[in-house]
C-alpha cells in the first residue's frame, strides 16, 4: 500500500508482495502462499509487521497476534483469537461473521459450573423469541457464544448447544446449520456432539484444531460469497503472526497449512527459527545445498517485489524471505550520516544499525566512530546470545570467533571447553537462528555478532585461559599443521606479525623466472584479501596512518618490502571500519598498489593498477 515510508527501509519488497496478496483479481479468491519472514534477533520481523500493519490499517480486516504473547495457546484459540480480530469493523468491508467459530468455541471454552447451565439455556430461549433473526446476528452469536462458554456440566451445555442450532436454523433458514457439512461429517447437532466429545475426552486435540481450522476457513469464504458481499469486500484479509518460531505457532502453522485452501485470507508470519515443514521446498540458510536437490534459498527482501507477479512463485505453500541484511543504500535511510561506517560495522543488521546510530553524537569525531563499539559490546552479546544460556558456551563461541568461518566451534584443541561438546553441538543453534551464512565455500557468522565475540575476545586479560594471543597462536598453529598458509598468515597477522605475510606475499612478485601473468594476479589479490581480512586489536586513539607506519618499520628494506610492507598494514587497517571509519588509508592503499605492480612484469601488472584505481576511484 504505502511502502514507500521509510518504516519499509529494506523491506519494501515485501510490502509489495503483502500488496498483491490482499488483491482480489476478479473479485475472487486464489491459491495463496503462507509467507514467512526469517532473520536472526534484531533482523527487523517485528519491526515489518508493525509496518505492514499500519500500512494496511482501514483499508482491509486484519489481525495482528504475537505468539510471545501466547506461548501456551493451541491452534483452535488461535483460530478464535485470529476470528475475534477479523470480525472488528472495517469501513466498506463492514464487521465479517464468524459464526462457526463463535459456535465451536462455545462448545470448548466452558468451566465446570453446573448451576450456570439452566440460566444460560433460559436467556438463549429468551433471545429467541424477542430478537428478530435477521437483525444483529453475527453480534447476537457472538453474545450467546460468551454466554455458553460459561455453560456447566456437559448434559447442560449440550442443551445449550441445542438451543443455538435452533437460532441458526431461525436466522438463517438452515443455510448455516448446513455449512457444518464442510467442516465435520454431518449437521450441526452431530459435528457440535462429535466436538464435545473431543473435548470432554482429551484423547483427540487434533481433530478440535483442525474442526475450528475448517470453520475458520468456511466463515471466511461464506463472508465474501454472494453478489453484494464480493462487490464490497474487494480485497482479502490480512493476518499477521509475530514469534511463529515458538512451538505454539509451528503448531498453529501445522494446522492452517492441513485445512486452508482457496481462502479471501494472506497470511504473513515471523521466525527467527528453522521449521523442518520448509524443508522440502527450501534450503536451509548456512546449510550447503544438497547436490541434485535443486531447493532454492529464502529469497532476499529486494526480490520479493518482483516475486509478486510471478504465479508459479506464489503457488508454494511456503514463501520464505530472509530478513537482516541492509543493503548500504537501505542504511542510509536509517543513518543519513556515516551510513557507509555503519553499514560495514554492523553488516546491516537492522537492530545493530539503530543501536550505533543512538549512540553516536550528531557530529561524530574519528575517535566517536572507533569507539563505538565500546559502549555497545556487552548489550550486544546479552541481546544476541539468548539462545545460549551457559555462560560456557557464550565463552567457547567468543574464543571460536577467532577463526574465519565456523570451522573451530567443534575443535576442543581450540576452544579448551570445559564442556565435551559433541560435533555441531554448538552450531546447530547458531545455524537454527540464522546467525550462519554461506561465504564461498566457507560458513560464516553473522558479521555483526561476529564483530561482538571479537571484542569481547581482544578484552579478555592476557592471563586468561582463552586469550586473544593464545586463542590466534593455537589457530594459526592448527591452520599450519593442516598446510592452510594463507590461513595461518591470516591469524600471525591478528597478532600484528606483517613481517611473515610480507614475505609470503613477496615470493610471485620476486620470481624474476616466472611471468606474473593474468591469472597469478588475480590469486596473488586473493590470498592479500584473504590475509588482510584478519581482525585486530590496535588501539583507537592514533591515526590510522600513523599506525600503519608503526606497524611497519621495523621490517627489512628488501626489493618490494616498503610499499608491500604498507599495502598489507593499510589494507589490513582499512578492512576493519573501527581501524579506519573514514577511509583516509584509501590513496595510500593505491598509492603502495601502484609501486608493487611496477616492480613485476606480465599481464598481472595491469590487475594490481586495476584494483589501485579502483580504491582511487573509491570504488573499494
Amino acid at each position: 500500500m504505502f511502502v514507500n515510508e521509510p518504516r519499509f527501509a529494506g523491506v519494501r519488497g515485501i510490502g509489495q508482495l503483502v500488496g498483491e496478496l490482499v488483491r482480489r483479481p476478479d473479485r475472487h479468491s486464489r491459491p495463496l502462499p503462507i509467507v514467512v519472514a526469517l532473520g536472526p534477533r534484531g533482523a527487523g520481523k517485528t519491526t515489518l509487521v508493525r509496518a505492514i500493519e499500519d500500512s494496511f490499517a482501514g483499508h482491509v480486516p486484519q489481525v495482528v497476534l504475537d505468539f510471545e504473547k501466547h506461548p501456551d495457546a493451541r491452534p483452535f484459540e488461535v483460530f478464535s483469537k485470529l476470528a475475534v480480530g477479523l470480525s472488528r469493523h472495517c469501513p466498506q468491508f463492514g464487521r465479517l461473521p464468524f459464526p462457526l467459530v463463535s459456535l465451536c468455541s462455545a462448545v470448548v471454552a466452558r468451566e465446570p459450573d453446573v448451576a450456570i447451565g439452566p440460566r444460560v439455556a433460559e436467556e438463549l430461549r429468551e433471545a429467541i423469541a424477542q430478537t428478530s433473526p435477521t437483525i444483529g446476528f453475527a453480534t447476537r452469536i457472538a453474545d450467546l457464544a460468551r454466554s455458553v462458554s460459561e455453560a456447566g456440566s456437559a448434559p447442560e451445555l449440550g442443551g445449550a448447544v441445542d438451543v443455538l442450532v435452533k437460532l441458526i436454523a431461525m436466522a438463517e433458514g438452515r443455510r448455516l446449520s448446513n455449512r457444518f457439512r464442510k467442516i465435520g461429517a454431518g449437521d450441526a447437532r452431530a459435528v457440535l456432539t462429535d466436538l464435545i466429545t473431543a473435548v470432554r475426552d482429551d484423547v483427540d486435540n487434533e481433530a478440535v484444531d483442525k474442526t475450528f481450522g475448517k470453520a475458520f476457513c468456511a466463515d471466511l469464504r461464506c463472508a465474501f460469497d454472494g453478489w453484494v458481499n464480493s462487490a464490497r469486500r474487494s480485497a482479502n484479509c490480512l493476518v499477521l503472526l509475530d514469534n511463529s518460531h515458538l512451538p505454539a505457532g509451528q503448531a498453529f502453522l501445522s494446522v492452517l497449512q492441513q485445512v486452508r485452501g482457496e481462502d479471501p485470507v494472506a497470511f504473513v508470519a515471523t521466525s527467527r527459527e528453522w521449521n523442518a515443514s520448509w524443508r522440502h521446498r527450501w534450503r536451509r540458510p548456512g546449510i550447503a545445498d544438497e547436490p541434485g536437490s535443486g531447493l532454492p534459498p529464502p529469497r532476499r527482501p529486494d526480490q520479493a517485489g518482483g516475486d509478486a507477479v510471478d504465479a508459479e512463485r506464489l503457488s508454494k505453500d511456503w514463501y520464505l524471505v530472509l530478513l537482516g541484511e541492509l543493503t548500504e543504500q537501505d542504511t542510509t535511510e536509517l543513518a543519513p550520516s556515516h551510513a557507509s561506517f555503519v553499514h560495514r560495522l554492523t553488516g546491516g543488521l537492522p537492530w545493530a544499525v539503530r543501536r550505533v546510530v543512538s549512540a553516536l553524537p550528531d557530529s561524530p569525531s574519528v575517535r566517536d566512530l572507533r569507539s563505538v563499539l565500546a559502549g555497545l559490546a556487552d548489550e550486544s552479546a546479552k541481546y544476541l546470545l539468548q539462545e545460549f544460556e551457559s555462560l560456557t558456551e557464550q565463552e567457547d563461541l567468543i574464543t571460536a570467533s577467532a577463526g574465519r568461518g565456523i570451522e573451530f566451534l567443534a575443535d576442543p584443541k581450540v576452544l579448551g571447553s570445559e564442556m565435551p561438546y559433541g560435533l555441531g553441538e554448538l552450531r546447530a543453534p547458531l545455524v537454527n537462528n540464522f546467525w550462519v551464512r554461506g561465504e564461498g565455500e566457507r560458513l560464516v557468522l553473522n558479521p555483526w555478532l561476529r564483530r561482538v565475540l571479537l571484542y569481547l575476545l581482544a578484552t579478555r586479560p592476557d592471563d586468561h585461559r582463552a586469550s586473544w594471543a593464545k586463542v590466534h597462536t593455537l589457530c594459526r598453529t592448527r591452520q599450519e599443521k593442516h598446510g592452510s598458509q594463507v590461513e595461518a598468515l591470516y591469524h600471525r597477522l591478528a597478532l600484528e606479525d606483517v613481517e611473515s605475510v610480507v614475505v609470503h606475499l613477496s615470493g610471485p612478485l620476486d620470481a624474476d623466472d616466472v611471468l606474473f601473468g593474468d591469472k597469478a594476479g588475480r590469486l596473488w589479490l586473493q590470498d592479500l584479501d584473504a590475509i588482510t581480512a584478519a581482525p585486530n586489536r590496535l588501539p583507537a586513539d592514533r591515526d590510522p596512518r600513523d599506525q600503519v607506519e608503526q606497524l611497519i618499520e621495523t621490517i627489512p628494506h628488501a626489493r618490494n618490502s616498503r610499499a608491500l610492507s604498507r599495502l598489507v598494514a593499510a589494507l589490513w587497517l582499512y578492512s576493519d571500519p573501527l581501524a579506519d571509519p573514514s577511509r583516509a588509508l584509501r590513496q595510500t592503499i593505491a598509492t603502495a598498489l601502484d609501486h608493487v605492480a611496477i616492480q613485476v612484469h606480465g599481464a598481472g601488472a595491469l590487475v594490481l593498477q586495476d584494483r589501485a584505481e579502483a580504491y582511487r576511484k573509491g570504488l573499494l
